[in-house]
């Protein structure tokens, strides 16, 4: 276990593109299965941001942005711009960006593991934020290297 219980004690949450991208498409309707996950899933994971967002800040990189837009723009096809759309004034509006500098990016040794994305949000979360994510070896990086991070199934342990 990789967290504190109290996950509200953290200055804001890093969200990647998988837990993101369920809630988007969880709240416009849409068949969240084609992305891996259930219905719970997606309940667990709104009831959580939704209680983080009264106390703190949900964060989000221009790497996760941009994967958001590849995945759901192959996904919805036809109902791409109603999706982005509805996702920008349900939650995307709500939701602070941090920049990581791309020379930073550039300068890890992981980033051939673990990609632009990743490395992104492990830079993200080093101003006392925690990870949220669906990524295994993500998360494996993180407990192994104290960043602090949950995934979708420690949420559910904490929740329930």
């Amino acid at each position: 276990m990789n967290l504190h219980k109290d996950f509200y004690k953290y200055k804001g949450i890093v969200i990647d593109t998988g837990p993101l991208l369920l809630v988007l498409t969880g709240l416009y309707g849409h068949n969240i299965k084609k992305f891996n996950y259930s219905e719970d899933n997606f309940i667990l994971v709104k009831k959580f941001l939704e209680n983080f967002l009264e106390k703190s800040e949900i964060f989000i990189t221009p790497e996760v942005l941009a994967e958001i837009s590849n995945l759901s723009k192959n996904e919805m096809k036809g109902f791409f711009y109603d999706f982005i759309y509805y996702s920008k004034i349900r939650l995307l509006q709500r939701l602070k960006e941090t920049y990581i500098n791309k020379d930073i990016i550039l300068s890890e040794d992981k980033l051939l593991k673990y990609g632009f994305t990743d490395i992104s949000l492990i830079e993200a979360t080093k101003d006392d934020k925690l990870l949220l994510t669906s990524d295994i070896a993500l998360y494996g990086y993180c407990v192994k290297n104290k960043i602090p991070a949950i995934t979708i199934e420690e949420l559910r342990v904490y929740m329930s």
